[in-house]
């Protein structure tokens, strides 16, 4: 049997809230080794936090995470933390380590959340049909510094055509639909141009539909693609 690795890190909370979630220079990754859990450790006196379990963190692939984010509407509170739809949010899919002296540099590679704001800023109609504490499941992915990683989180499914659905908690974040998203590069800007909403669904004899919507951000008409399976 394994045993998780545990890594210890000098950086405080506080500190580490003032480093942007992606840097400029990003990691080789095919040179670094990968681990599917560990426990991250913050070993500072100056921590805000005084409990041994509030220091120790332990995430594994397939988890979310809240990400503290670069973004000046993101105003902290009195102890530093955020309102809850302040925060990123972020899908675990691979983690990266690097070792350095007696400890690690650990980047994870997230699949991101999509708030709806985020769509918002973008002009992508599918925000008009999303809830306050609501998140898309997107195919965007990038890397994140571990240091910049508030906590985990927990995001609860919601499906509509489930009638035993249990009722969602106030002020819970909760994921209904996954996005796939098109970006569209002019020169060293990148921008979002259209999202792609799948729907599964079951209709007749219970044969299985695709539903293919795509929103693009350019415009306020969406197409419609169904095929079967």
């Amino acid at each position: 049997m394994s045993r998780r690795l545990s890594i210890i890190n000098s950086a405080s909370r506080v500190d580490r809230r003032r480093l942007p979630p992606m840097r400029s220079s990003q990691p080789n990754v095919r040179r670094l080794r990968t681990c599917t859990s560990f426990e991250w450790i913050y070993n500072t006196e100056s921590d805000l936090c005084s409990t041994n379990e509030s220091r120790r963190l332990v995430l594994r692939v397939g988890q979310s995470v809240a990400i503290f984010p670069d973004d000046a509407r993101a105003v902290p509170k009195a102890d530093g933390s955020l309102p809850i739809m302040s925060y990123w949010y972020g899908k675990v899919a691979k983690i990266y380590l690097k070792r350095q002296g007696q400890t690690h540099d650990v980047w994870l590679d997230i699949r991101w959340y999509y708030r709806r704001i985020d769509l918002e800023d973008a002009g992508v109609d599918l925000s008009e049909s999303m809830g306050e504490y609501e998140l898309a499941l997107s195919d965007h992915c990038s890397l994140v510094d571990m240091a910049c990683v508030e906590d985990n989180a927990m995001i609860v499914g919601y499906d509509e055509g489930d009638l035993a659905q249990r009722q969602i908690q106030p002020d819970t974040p909760y994921h209904r639909w996954n996005i796939d998203i098109e970006f569209v590069k002019d020169g060293n800007d990148v921008s979002l141009h259209s999202v792609h909403l799948n729907v599964r669904r079951l209709i007749f004899e219970r044969s299985p539909v695709n539903i293919q919507i795509n929103f693009r951000s350019t415009e306020s008409t969406a197409s419609i693609a169904v095929s079967l399976q």
